[in-house]
């Protein structure tokens, strides 16, 4: 798995697309391997090509991946595992931010592998949005 990092502004310099804080060259996406000097969020990327994330919004934080062809996945916990799941990724965006200030948050090392022992297990599944 890579971890990819969101950048606060893309500037064309020279035919390249910079960051305007740290300089790191972007993808299309305005990301880069390297962490922008602002505090941004991350992406975890696995060896499927998913895109993994947290998202907050009107107080929910959902575990989503987009897919490379730009279609959107959901993490979903079966039932005995939902208040630790729950759990894990308040505690993921806690540590970043909070449940009440919406956006992106980057999915923690321990998250994502409590996720993808979930998924292996079959106590976390993931759903087409």
């Amino acid at each position: 798995m890579r971890r990819m990092f969101y950048h606060i502004e893309g500037v064309l310099r020279g035919g390249v697309v910079r960051c305007a804080a740290c300089g790191a060259e972007l993808d299309g996406n305005l990301m880069s391997p390297k962490p922008c000097i602002e505090a941004t969020a991350s992406v975890t990327c696995d060896e499927k090509g998913l895109k993994w994330f947290i998202n907050v919004w009107n107080w929910t934080a959902e575990v989503l991946a987009e897919t490379p062809e730009g279609k959107y996945l959901k993490a979903v916990p079966e039932d005995e595992a939902a208040e630790e799941f729950e759990e894990k990724v308040l505690d993921a965006v806690d540590r970043q931010g909070a449940i009440n200030i919406s956006g992106h948050y980057s999915v923690t090392d321990e998250l994502m592998e409590y996720l993808k022992g979930g998924v292996e297990a079959g106590r976390i599944r993931v759903e087409t949005v």
